[in-house]
C-alpha cells in the first residue's frame, strides 16, 4: 500500500501505513520515518532522524491514548481493548485493567504504575446505584450495580410491559429478589405463561453490611418481542458512590503510584488519558442450516464481547473462546488458537456441542460460520504533529485521531492524513512521501 494510506478494520479502527516526511529546509534533506511503534525493531539509516510512532490511530470508540511520553518504563501511546475489561498498550509491555466502578490500573507485570479514579470510563453492564433505568429486549442479561458502602433498604424498580420477563437481584452470595414473571399472562412463542403480577412494580431487600458493595441484577427475557427496563436504587435512598459516565470522548487523569514514582526517578507524575468513548457497535452474520430458521436477522452487539438477537447469544470470554448459546445452553464453540486470540471479533468456524447437535440437528454434527459486518470508524480526523523550530522539523509525533483538527501554533504544525465521516467513508488527505519546504 502507499505511504500513509489509511485502512479500517472490521471493528472500526483505523491504521495508517508507514510513511516518510522529507524536510527540505535543512542544508541536508532530513528524512523522518513514521514507523511502527516498537523500541526494538527500528534501526534508522545513516543520516535519518527516525521517529518511533504507532500506525494505529483508533476509531472504534473503545481505545485510549496517552500523548505524553515520560520514559520507556511508563505507559504511553495507544491502548487497544483486548478483553471486556482490559486494554494493552502498543508501546511497551503495559496492561490496563478496570474495576467495577470504572477506575483503572496500569501495570508492567511487576506492579501497578498508575491509577485513574472511579467513573473514568463507562463500563458495559456495570453501573452505580440510582443510575437512570437500563433497558433491554429478548435474552438473558446481567447488570452489576455498585451500591457503595452504605446500608439500608435497596429498591428495585422494574417494568416488563406486556411480554413477561423475570427480574432477580443477587447480593452477598444469595438471591435477595425474585419477581417471577411480570407482564400479561398469555401464550408466548408457544409457551403458556401465568404472571406473578403486572409488568411495572418494585421489590426491595435490606443491605445490612458495608461489604460487599456489588449487587447483580439478572433479567430473564426469553420471549420474542419483549422489552423491559430496570433500576436499582442506593441503600436507604442515599446518593450514588460515583457518577456513572455516559458515552462520549473524554479526558481523565492518571496518577502515579509509589512504584510508578520509582520509575520516574522518585518524582510523582500525572498523565492525561483520552478515551474515545463513542458508542460504535458491530453486527455479525451467522450462517448454519440448522440454526437459520431461528434467526431474526443479524446479531447486534450490546457489549464489547457479546452479540444477541431474539434467540441466540454470541459471547467471547477472557481467554478468547467464543460461544453461541440459546436461553438454555451452549450450542457451538469457537476454540482459542494460542497466540491468535480474538477478543473483539467473533468471526470464525464454530463446532456444535452435544447439546447443539441434539437440540438443533437430530444429534448430527454441524458447524456454524460467523462473519463480522464491518463497522464504520467514528467521525474523526487522523493527523501527525510536526514540531518545528526556525521553519525546520525537529520531531514528529502521532498518528493521532480527534473529532476536530488541533490548531497550529508557532512550534507545532498539524499535518492531516485522513478523515472518517462516521458513515464508513475514509477520505485520504495525504498519501505518499510528504515534502516539507
Amino acid at each position: 500500500m502507499s505511504q500513509f494510506t489509511t485502512s479500517k478494520s472490521v471493528i472500526g479502527d483505523m491504521n495508517i501505513e508507514r510513511g516518510v516526511i522529507l524536510d527540505l529546509t535543512a542544508a541536508t534533506t532530513a528524512v523522518f520515518d513514521i514507523a511502527p511503534q516498537t523500541r526494538e525493531n527500528i534501526t534508522p539509516d545513516a543520516g535519518e532522524a527516525t521517529i518511533q510512532s504507532s500506525r494505529f490511530a483508533g476509531g472504534s470508540s473503545r481505545n485510549m491514548h496517552i500523548e505524553e511520553v515520560i520514559n520507556s518504563s511508563i505507559p504511553s501511546g495507544w491502548h487497544k481493548q483486548t478483553a471486556l475489561y482490559g486494554w494493552a498498550a502498543e508501546d511497551g509491555e503495559f496492561t490496563c485493567e478496570v474495576a467495577a466502578d470504572g477506575s483503572l490500573e496500569w501495570s508492567d507485570g511487576t506492579d501497578v504504575i498508575m491509577t485513574a479514579p472511579a467513573g473514568s470510563i463507562p463500563i458495559a453492564d456495570w453501573i452505580s446505584c440510582s443510575t437512570a433505568a437500563t433497558a433491554g429486549g429478548s435474552g438473558n442479561q446481567e447488570i452489576t450495580v455498585d451500591l457503595g458502602s452504605a446500608t439500608g433498604l435497596v429498591t428495585l424498580n422494574f417494568n416488563a410491559y406486556t411480554v413477561p420477563d423475570k427480574f432477580f437481584v443477587d447480593w452477598d452470595g444469595s438471591t435477595v429478589i425474585n419477581t417471577g414473571f411480570r407482564g400479561v399472562s398469555g401464550t408466548y412463542d408457544g409457551v403458556a405463561v401465568t404472571v406473578a403480577g403486572p409488568g411495572a412494580g418494585t421489590a426491595s431487600f435490606t443491605k445490612t453490611t458495608a461489604s460487599p458493595r456489588l449487587a447483580t441484577i439478572r433479567i430473564e427475557a426469553p420471549f420474542t418481542g419483549t422489552q423491559w427496563d430496570v433500576n436499582l436504587g442506593c441503600p436507604g435512598g442515599g446518593s450514588p458512590p460515583y457518577v456513572t459516565p455516559g458515552t462520549g470522548r473524554r479526558t481523565f487523569t492518571a496518577t502515579s503510584t509509589a512504584y510508578g514514582d520509582t520509575l520516574n526517578g522518585g518524582t510523582p507524575f500525572t498523565l492525561d488519558v483520552v478515551y474515545e468513548g463513542g458508542q460504535s457497535f458491530t453486527f455479525i452474520e451467522m450462517v448454519s442450516d440448522p440454526l437459520t430458521n431461528y434467526l431474526s436477522g443479524n446479531l447486534v452487539q450490546n457489549t464489547p464481547t457479546r452479540w444477541t438477537d431474539y434467540y441466540f447469544n454470541v459471547t467471547i470470554n477472557s481467554a478468547g473462546d467464543a460461544e453461541i448459546s440459546d436461553m438454555t445452553d451452549v450450542i457451538a464453540i469457537r476454540p482459542t488458537v494460542v497466540g491468535e486470540e480474538q477478543y473483539l471479533d467473533p468471526s470464525g468456524s464454530y463446532e456444535a456441542t452435544a447439546y447443539g447437535r441434539d437440540t438443533y440437528n437430530n444429534s448430527v454434527e454441524f458447524f456454524v460460520s460467523i462473519n463480522m459486518v464491518t463497522t464504520p470508524p467514528l467521525e474523526l480526523y487522523t493527523f501527525l504533529k510536526l514540531n518545528v523550530s526556525a521553519g525546520s522539523i525537529t520531531s514528529i509525533a502521532g498518528p493521532y485521531s480527534a473529532p476536530t483538527l488541533p490548531a497550529n501554533t508557532s512550534g507545532v504544525k498539524i499535518l492531516p492524513i485522513s478523515f472518517s465521516d462516521g458513515l464508513g467513508n475514509v477520505y485520504q488527505y495525504n498519501e505518499g512521501a510528504v515534502l516539507w519546504k
